[in-house]
């Protein structure tokens, strides 16, 4: 899918999805000058979405790996949807290996 197409979907806009490329937080394929998405991709700007809305700063949801349960404590995929993101007591909110 377009950049338009991911736009529509996630319900953000095509100027936030490349703000998310730039920051590194989006990896799309290029196909000439046209970015192509593929359904990860949706999955991912909702998990931003979500992580922004619970307080997240996009430099904290830049520290977690796509398709991670990792060492911030939120959960996404499988049982745990972006719209159900839960963040783990026992791990500070922010916490991230700089590498």
């Amino acid at each position: 899918m377009y950049i338009g197409e991911l736009a529509r979907l996630s319900g953000c806009t095509a100027k936030a999805i490349r703000l998310y490329e730039q920051l590194g937080l989006l990896t799309p394929q290029r196909r000439g000058s046209y970015r192509l998405y593929m359904a990860h991709h949706l999955t991912r700007v909702q998990m931003i979405r979500t992580a922004q809305a619970v307080g997240f700063k996009l430099g904290e949801i830049r520290c977690v790996p796509p398709g991670s349960r990792a060492r911030s404590g939120l959960r996404f995929g499988p049982g745990h949807g972006p719209w159900r993101a839960r963040v783990a007591p026992q791990t500070p909110i922010g916490t991230c290996d700089q590498r």
